[in-house]
C-alpha cells in the first residue's frame, strides 16, 4: 500500500469540505423542550460519559423531534436528509471532567456522508463552535449545521469553572441520496486533525476535574418545569 506524502496529505480533497455552514433559529418549539426536559428528569441517572468531552449525554428517540429535525434541515439545505441519532449532550465540570471538545471528524462508514446540527439549549458561559478553523457563536434554540464527517470541527479552548455548564441537542444525519466519502477521506481529514489539535491547544485525553459533584445550574428550573406541565396535581 502506497502512503501518501504530507504534501498530497495537505492539498487533499475531500467532498463537502467547503460545505457552506448555516443556521436555524427557533428550532424546537415549545412542546419540544418540555419533551426534552421531561426525558432528563426521567432517565438522568441513565446517561453515557465521555471523559475526554466533559459530557453527559442521553438519546433522544421522540420521533416527533425526528421529523421536526430533518424537515427543517432538509428545507434549508434544499436536499433530503433522514435524521439518524439525536442526543441531549450537557457539559459541565461538575460532572468530574473537564468539558472540552477536540478537533476531530464524526466517523460513519455505513451512513456516507453526514450532516451534523448542533443546537444549543441552556448555557451560563459562551462556548464557540469552530469548523474548519471558523467560529460560529452559540445561540440560544439556535441550530448550526455543518458537514460533520466532512469538516474537522470543535469547540474554542474555553476554561470552564465549577458551575459553568452548556447543554445542547446535537442531531446527526445521513443523505436520502447516499454520498460516498471520498477516496483518502480518512487520511487527509486525519492530517488535519492533528494540525488543528496542535494549534488550538486542545487535546483528546481525558482530564478530571475537582470530583466534588455540583448542581450545573438550571438542573433544578428543568425539573419545576417539568413537574409543571406533566405533573401539575399528579404528584
Amino acid at each position: 500500500m502506497n502512503s501518501l506524502s504530507e504534501e498530497d496529505l495537505k492539498n487533499g480533497v475531500v467532498d463537502n469540505r467547503d460545505f457552506k455552514v448555516f443556521s436555524i433559529k427557533n428550532v424546537f418549539n415549545e412542546d419540544n423542550l418540555n419533551t426534552i426536559m421531561h426525558h432528563y428528569k426521567r432517565f438522568e441517572h441513565y446517561y453515557q460519559a465521555v471523559g475526554y468531552a466533559g459530557q453527559r449525554k442521553w438519546g433522544l428517540n421522540y420521533p416527533e423531534l425526528f421529523e421536526r429535525l430533518q424537515t427543517i434541515v432538509s428545507d434549508q439545505l434544499g436536499e433530503e436528509v433522514i435524521a439518524s441519532e439525536v442526543e441531549l449532550c450537557i457539559y459541565t465540570p461538575d460532572f468530574g471532567y473537564t468539558p472540552k471538545l477536540y478537533p476531530h471528524c464524526d466517523n460513519h462508514i455505513s451512513d456516507g456522508q453526514r450532516i451534523t446540527m448542533s443546537v444549543q439549549l441552556d448555557a451560563n458561559i459562551d462556548w464557540d463552535l469552530v469548523v474548519e478553523n471558523k467560529k460560529y457563536k452559540c445561540n440560544k434554540n439556535e441550530g448550526i449545521v455543518f458537514s460533520g464527517t466532512q469538516q474537522v470541527h470543535w469547540r474554542d479552548d474555553v476554561k470552564f469553572k465549577n458551575g459553568d455548564y452548556s447543554a445542547s441537542v446535537f442531531a446527526h444525519f445521513k443523505y436520502k441520496n447516499n454520498k460516498e466519502l471520498s477516496v483518502n477521506q480518512k487520511d487527509i481529514l486525519t492530517y488535519w486533525e492533528k494540525i488543528y489539535q496542535i494549534e488550538s491547544g486542545i487535546p483528546l485525553e481525558v482530564i478530571e476535574s475537582d470530583k466534588k459533584m455540583g448542581n450545573w445550574s438550571l438542573r433544578n428550573d428543568w425539573i419545576e418545569k417539568v413537574n409543571s406541565v406533566f405533573f401539575k396535581g399528579r404528584e
